[in-house]
């Protein structure tokens, strides 16, 4: 099961579909997943690379040989039902976490830091200025008000129209003002006050169809960057079915076919892994980022990175 899922996700990656960052957080929550029997060991994803078109998908016949034991088709049909399918369903748009259900996230409160007082941080509150470490793990709120700590740290594609000479000079992307926003509807429906919190990211550069990821959001000539190790939490997957009407009903989130993740505004220079320019196919008009466009950021550390969002969080170790 677990080879069977990073062969495919390693197709996703060699198309440039998925970050890898993106497509080893998924392949690893498929594999906790089962339990039903021991399964083979996963194989080892290919680097990440954007392609402008298919042709960097390896053959059928390239593909690791996959053997399952009869007693591992129910986990494989547990994760098939339980993640790929809910996942595919929401146009990739989740894949920063596990879908949770509503009950279970109306009644989730963020846990104190070790040694901490309990305390509930506000939906809107200063921003820390000047690269100040965090002292808990950042939280966001639900509709309801309620706070839930991050999905996941995978962070992904980035569009800005900002180029890698400021962002450098700025030694990342910067808080968006003095006092931000951390509510998810405000941010995603542009309605936060005074600013928001947090800036999108996707899990791809941009779609085959050519009508979404961050590439459209950056535009031809503007810049694609790739996050990791940032808090992120899945809009759709936080929203969908939880904002509620004047007349007492439900709705999803208005801007869900952007595929947009949330992760922190500020963005510290070594929290991004690379960028590269976005160009436009003359045949089709359709936007990518060439794989010989991309520029691996040289003050990429992991390490760094998550020490900055405080001593409290789950963070993946690498």
């Amino acid at each position: 099961m677990r080879r069977a899922t990073a062969t495919i996700l390693a197709v996703l990656s060699l198309a440039g579909t998925l970050s890898l960052a993106t497509a080893q957080n998924f392949a690893s929550r498929a594999g906790a997943a089962s339990s039903a029997a021991p399964l083979p060991a996963a194989v080892t994803l290919a680097p990440t690379t954007v392609s402008p078109s298919l042709s960097a998908i390896p053959s059928v016949s390239a593909l690791p040989k996959v053997s399952l034991p009869s007693s591992a088709i129910p986990a494989v049909k547990a994760v098939a039902n339980n993640t790929v399918a809910a996942h595919a369903a929401h146009a990739q748009a989740d894949f920063s976490g596990p879908i949770k259900p509503q009950a279970a996230v109306a009644n989730y409160t963020a846990a104190p830091a070790a040694g901490s007082a309990s305390r509930t941080p506000a939906p809107v509150r200063p921003s820390l200025q000047g690269r100040q470490q965090h002292e808990d793990e950042p939280t966001a709120f639900l509709p309801d008000g309620t706070p839930i700590p991050p999905d996941s740290y995978m962070g992904g594609f980035h569009g800005t129209n900002i180029p890698p000479d400021q962002v450098v000079k700025d030694r990342g992307f910067t808080a968006r003002g003095s006092m931000e926003d951390w509510r998810l509807q405000e941010h995603a429906e542009s309605q936060s006050a005074p600013a928001s919190a947090f800036r999108g990211t996707t899990p791809i550069v941009a779609s085959p169809e050519g009508d979404g990821g961050a590439a459209y959001w950056a535009d031809q000539g503007g810049w694609v960057y790739e996050f990791h190790g940032v808090p992120t939490w899945g809009v759709n997957g936080n929203l969908d079915g939880r904002i509620q009407r004047p007349d007492g009903s439900y709705r999803d989130n208005l801007m869900r076919g952007e595929m947009e993740n949330a992760v922190p505004a500020e963005i510290p220079i070594e929290c991004i892994v690379r960028w590269g320019q976005v160009q436009e196919f003359s045949s089709s008009g359709k936007l990518y980022v060439p794989v010989s466009g991309w520029a691996a950021n040289p003050q990429y550390d992991i390490q760094q990175c998550l020490k900055f969002w405080g001593s409290s969080t789950g963070a993946p170790a690498q």
